[in-house]
């Protein structure tokens, strides 16, 4: 056991380190990432009002900034102010050349808050405003996490090995592969604290299987 352990810990280190060199190029600065140290730490106010901060600035930041606003208003549970920042992010930043790949991220956080119909709905956005385009793949990988996070195996499954097949060579691959790792790990959390021992371990299982894929199959 001890040795499955160690070993699932160097898988995840592993891919996280590839992950971690189409990330470097977008680390955040200054208030920004002490705003999301602090969100990272459960101290909503107090991310709230740096972020805030930024946007009024109308500085670099402010785009991201609306961004984690958005996602903090999800985790805390605060629909109206979660409703108002998504609308400020589509049509305040339209422009944003990354603005899929953040909506994304958005809709992730409505995954972990269980709003299936909010993040369906960010997902199908993607698809109407850039149809035909190399940025479906933020929406195939949301779609994959909706059917993870609603059990749909099977469901989930085939949609994974359909994106990585139709954007083996999109640039953003091996993150997107890696953030649908990470809601199988999620939902192996999640099935551990209901002490469904087995299921967490099938989870686990997917996870581990999709970063080994990254290390060994994907392009880097």
């Amino acid at each position: 056991m001890k040795r499955r352990i160690i070993l699932l810990m160097l898988v995840c280190v592993c891919a996280a380190a590839v992950v971690h060199l189409a990330r470097a190029a977008e680390q955040p600065s200054g208030l920004l990432e002490q705003a999301d140290k602090l969100l990272g730490l459960q101290k909503f106010a107090e991310a709230e009002q740096i972020y805030l901060g930024i946007v009024q600035a109308a500085g670099a930041d402010a785009f991201a900034a609306v961004r984690q606003l958005a996602i903090l208003y999800i985790t805390t549970g605060d629909q109206p102010k979660a409703d108002a920042a998504v609308e400020s992010l589509l049509t305040g930043f339209a422009a944003q050349p990354t603005l899929p790949r953040d909506i994304s991220l958005v809709a992730d956080a409505y995954i972990k808050a269980a709003n299936y119909e909010k993040a369906t709905g960010l997902c199908e956005y993607i698809t109407k405003q850039w149809p035909d385009s190399e940025h479906l793949l933020w929406a195939e990988a949301g779609f994959a996490k909706l059917d993870i996070a609603k059990e749909n195996d099977t469901a989930a499954e085939a949609r994974i090995d359909a994106f990585i097949t139709d954007f083996i060579d999109h640039p953003d691959l091996t993150e997107a592969v890696f953030s649908v790792a990470e809601t199988y790990w999620d939902k192996a959390a999640a099935k551990r604290n209901e002490l469904l021992i087995e299921q967490q371990h099938k989870y686990l299982r997917k996870a581990v299987s999709r970063w080994e894929q990254i290390i060994n199959d994907l392009p880097n």
